[in-house]
């Protein structure tokens, strides 16, 4: 499956907006999914389940833990779709 990068962002801004009840125009490549935006830890699981479902990407545990910012988590949709 191959996604044009702009389009994955895009997306994945949306998908989180809608998850984390946080307005699209708050969430920037470098803002911290906890610190920043104050997502806790079960909206991040959700998160994570529907991001692989939707874009057929499984991310295991231990590279979820790693992403901390939108952005980290965009190029590791990009590098993967």
């Amino acid at each position: 499956m191959s996604i044009d990068p702009d389009t994955v962002s895009a997306e994945f801004v949306k998908l989180l907006s809608k998850i984390a009840e946080v307005p699209e125009e708050k969430i920037h490549a470098h803002s911290s999914l906890k610190g920043d935006l104050d997502v806790d830890s079960l909206a991040i699981v959700e998160l994570f389940d529907v991001t692989e479902a939707q874009w057929g990407v499984k991310i295991p545990d231990e590279d979820a833990q790693a992403l901390a910012t939108v952005g980290e988590i965009v190029d590791y949709l990009r590098r993967r779709v």
